[in-house]
């Protein structure tokens, strides 16, 4: 919710007897600047290299709690280039075997997702911490 999404509401009119109606479109845009982070953490490793973060959640509810987590990526463009073969295939509207090493694959993998999340819950009690 931090990053400004835009967005169209058309509002359709009904003809009510001999009176025109116009329709009314609203141009929207979010703006979120009243939240700040609680705490951020900040990660050093070496390029390529796995690195595990952990860090605490707390629940301020009175009650308890399961939080669902999700992590979202999005990628521009693949840093790593499409096999010749690959390539010349698909110009010609053919399909191409995959001659990449097992290697070459993983890295691919690695580059479309560098980030995952291995829970995707994390039931607190009321008042509690995890992690």
């Amino acid at each position: 919710f931090s990053k400004p999404v835009e967005a169209r509401l058309t509002l359709f009119a009904e003809r009510a007897g001999a009176v025109s109606a116009s329709h009314m479109v609203f141009g929207l845009r979010s703006r979120v600047d009243a939240r700040l982070p609680i705490t951020s953490t900040e990660v050093a490793t070496e390029c390529y290299q796995p690195t595990e973060v952990k860090f605490d959640v707390k629940n301020n509810f009175d009650a308890d709690t399961t939080y669902q987590i999700m992590l979202i990526q999005e990628t521009l463009d693949t840093t790593m280039p499409q096999p010749k073969e690959v390539a010349r295939a698909g110009k010609k509207g053919k399909a191409a075997q995959d001659k990449r090493t097992d290697e070459e694959k993983d890295m691919q993998r690695v580059l479309d997702e560098p980030f995952f999340v291995a829970q995707d819950q994390l039931a607190l009690d009321a008042n509690g911490t995890g992690t």
